[in-house]
């Protein structure tokens, strides 16, 4: 097995499977192939590229990341596996704990940014009026 880095250039491509392989197709060329399983990453450096969802879908879950780019060719964002993003077990635990552990924290998180900006402006306008809210 080989991994290969798919570079989509030609504007208004398509990408699709059909068979096991990422069909890459556009009104100005001839329709590409691969296995899905060889794909390592697609990079996204064309305009009006058009993505199946089932390409989407087999494309993460063989494990390849999809690279977005923006009209200067320069990465923009990235579509990955979310296995490859969140932790199983801390979301679970995120998702079924108490509505009221929620509240604490997300009120905890509140107070602690809040307290992060007064000690910013302490530090570039001393006389903000912000100070005033803290203890609310």
């Amino acid at each position: 097995m080989s991994f290969h880095i798919v570079h989509v250039l030609q504007h208004q491509s398509r990408l699709s499977v059909r068979r096991g392989c990422l069909v890459c197709s556009s009104p100005a060329s001839e329709e590409h192939k691969i296995p899905l399983e060889d794909v390592m990453a697609v990079v996204v450096a064309a305009r009006g590229v058009s993505v199946s969802g089932e390409a989407l879908s087999a494309l993460t879950e063989h494990g390849a990341v999809i690279l977005h780019c923006d009209d200067s060719y320069r990465p923009l964002a990235k579509t990955v596996r979310i296995a490859g993003v969140v932790h199983g077990p801390i979301l679970e635990q995120q998702v079924f704990r108490e509505q009221g552990v929620s509240i604490a924290v997300w009120n905890a998180v509140i107070q602690a940014k809040f307290c992060n900006q007064v000690t910013l402006l302490d530090g570039i306008a001393p006389h903000h009026s912000l100070r005033k809210y803290r203890a609310s």
